[in-house]
């Protein structure tokens, strides 16, 4: 399982690799590679559901400041008393894994990261919109028309 989300995370680098500059991503691309690696961690390791849940919001309050850098946002999660209180090794490993596609994007801008910090900010909500999208709804009565057409676009399990 740990080398299929090490895989999912790495597919969407291939398009960023070798690249002389750096043309923004698309959000189709990253939302489907995150939230997808989220999912498939989550159905391995559903006890991870709980700190993914707490930890999107903090990404996403990253996104919405200027401190953008990867440091940041980990220094951010690892001083949030609510993420270390129910913080599991495998849903680290998730969170871990939803990120790297983020660090790999703000290392591709190099020493330019501050003055694409707008597109950066958007990686980052992008990141905690996926991550949110990976997580399995909420508990209901029924299912919902959303939740139908979500468990449609999730691919088949190999």
């Amino acid at each position: 399982m740990k080398k299929l989300l090490s895989i999912i995370a790495i597919i969407p680098l291939l398009f960023v690799a070798g690249c002389t500059s750096t043309s923004p991503m698309s959000k189709a691309l990253f939302v489907t590679t995150v939230s997808t690696g989220v999912a498939f961690g989550v159905e391995k390791y559903p006890q991870a559901t709980p700190y993914l849940k707490v930890a999107a919001p903090i990404i996403c309050a990253a996104g919405n400041s200027t401190n953008v850098s990867p440091a940041d946002v980990v220094a951010a999660l690892n001083n949030s008393p609510a993420a270390n209180a129910i913080a599991t090794p495998e849903g680290k490993l998730i969170l871990n894994g939803a990120l790297v596609l983020y660090i790999s994007l703000f290392d591709s801008y190099g020493s330019d990261y501050i003055k694409n910090t707008p597109q950066l900010q958007q990686y980052l909500q992008w990141t905690c919109e996926s991550i949110e999208l990976g997580l399995p709804p909420a508990k209901t009565t029924g299912f919902a028309a959303k939740d139908v057409m979500r468990l449609k676009q999730l691919p088949p399990h190999l």
